[in-house]
């Protein structure tokens, strides 16, 4: 007969590196550093976030538990261990995995997987007796600890430092996961303006696609997913500008706000009324352009509260920033000059520029105007953005509006391609010293001959 147990390797605990290196820092654990107590290892185990641990959530939070149940005496013990069983006993939680699950309100089986999942992370390690049943034996006069068996967390007392890099690190992502979130959220409610719109909702194809995962993106605690969501819905809401733009020129779509000035995205209020908007008491008739107008009017709303609300929490706005600086030895005009003169510059070629409310400031309202632009003397969607990177967003409106509006310019792209490399071809050289390039003359001149000839 086949004696069962140790014989045949069963009831032993399975070992890996992980497993053994944890073990190797449990039994050369000496304390914690100075000035470092349980209640900062608690702070940084509930700063660091499951991934950068290793661990998922549940095991996160069973070792939460765990650390809990040690006494703040226990960490405060300072001496290398001498390999008798008195050292640190206090780090040695002995409670069972029924009672854990009890208390976790969890099955006994999450328990062991959770466990499995720590030790193998090295968070923590095992004290096993010879029965692997938790427990400890005490001195019966003074109380004192004579033996404990059971979940060691020596192991995440040794690994405090790195424990505090991980929480610094992920205080400083949790900051920028925040951040990215409300972002993802005012783009959220722009796009919901362009979906309700009456008449330019049918033209945004792709909406309920593009709506589900902003919707999904402002919620999620994927930062690398959050970042590439931002860069998509950015890119899809400046094809609708574009697009709206050119359907409004082309006369497919009505909007009452034609040459309006745009000072400031704060400053402005909803003083103009779209053609389809319901106004307070009066009904179309038609319930479902009724309801079209509603929902219209109550994306712009909600729009325009985000929008106050994250001005008022002081909230960096990352798609109002300029994502790619221009050369400081490129002039050119600043963005309220171009606002107040492409209006005379515009109608001077036949088109009418529209201040719209679709556009959450004004500087989207140029980025919209010089894409279109651009997109029109036929650069495509790619150019577009390799041009913006190389010339700076600034300099790539000026020079995409040039293009596209001034007469004698005979190739619209090969103008904005011939500035690109003249730009890349300066910034390579380090030729940062003096004026490259003049925009100022060159668009001020156009403003010149605009007005010359409105006036005629």
């Amino acid at each position: 007969m086949q004696v069962q147990g140790l014989a045949d390797g069963r009831g032993l605990r399975p070992i890996n590196a992980a497993r053994l290196r944890s073990n190797q820092l449990a039994e050369a654990y000496a304390g914690l550093p100075d000035g470092t107590d349980k209640f900062q290892i608690k702070d940084w185990l509930n700063a660091a976030t499951s991934e950068s641990m290793g661990i998922g959530r549940a095991a996160k939070k069973l070792l939460k538990a765990l650390l809990e149940t040690a006494p703040p005496a226990a960490f405060l013990e300072r001496g290398r261990a001498s390999g008798e069983w008195n050292e640190h006993l206090g780090l040695v939680v002995f409670k069972s995995n029924r009672a854990l699950a009890e208390e976790m309100e969890v099955g006994e089986e999450a328990i062991r997987k959770q466990l499995k999942q720590l030790a193998d992370a090295g968070w923590i390690a095992f004290r096993d007796s010879t029965t692997r049943k938790r427990f400890c034996q005490r001195d019966r006069a003074s109380g004192q600890l004579l033996a404990a068996f059971g979940i060691d967390l020596r192991a995440l007392c040794a690994r405090a430092d790195e424990l505090r890099r991980l929480a610094n690190v992920s205080e400083i992502e949790a900051s920028q996961l925040r951040e990215l979130q409300r972002n993802i959220s005012a783009l959220f409610n722009r796009l919901r303006v362009f979906a309700a719109h009456p008449e330019f909702g049918s033209y945004f194809v792709d909406q309920d696609e593009i709506l589900r995962l902003a919707d999904r993106m402002r919620r999620s605690r994927n930062i690398v997913a959050c970042t590439q969501a931002y860069e998509r819905l950015e890119a899809r809401l400046s094809e609708l500008e574009v697009e709206y733009l050119a359907l409004v020129q082309d006369g497919l779509l009505e909007t009452e706000n034609r040459g309006a000035d745009q000072q400031n995205s704060d400053q402005r209020t909803p003083t103009h009324s779209y053609k389809y908007q319901k106004r307070q008491g009066v009904s179309s008739g038609d319930e479902e352009a009724d309801q079209l107008a509603a929902d219209f009017e109550a994306a712009v709303a909600a729009e325009m509260a985000e929008r106050s609300q994250m001005s008022a929490e002081g909230v960096i706005v990352l798609m109002h920033e300029d994502e790619n600086a221009s050369p400081d030895s490129v002039r050119t005009p600043g963005l309220g000059a171009m606002l107040g003169t492409l209006p005379h510059i515009m109608e001077r070629a036949g088109a009418v520029f529209h201040a719209d409310m679709l556009f959450s400031d004004p500087k989207r309202t140029l980025d919209g105007y010089a894409n279109l632009a651009a997109s029109q003397v036929g650069l495509s969607r790619r150019e577009i953005v390799d041009t913006r990177q190389a010339m700076g967003d600034q300099v790539f409106r000026v020079v995409a509006l040039i293009a596209r509006y001034k007469p004698d310019v005979a190739n619209g792209r090969a103008y904005i391609l011939g500035l690109r490399n003249k730009v890349s071809l300066a910034r390579l050289a380090r030729e940062a010293d003096g004026v490259l390039l003049d925009l100022n003359r060159t668009w001020y001149g156009l403003y010149r001959s605009s007005t010359r000839t409105v006036l005629n």
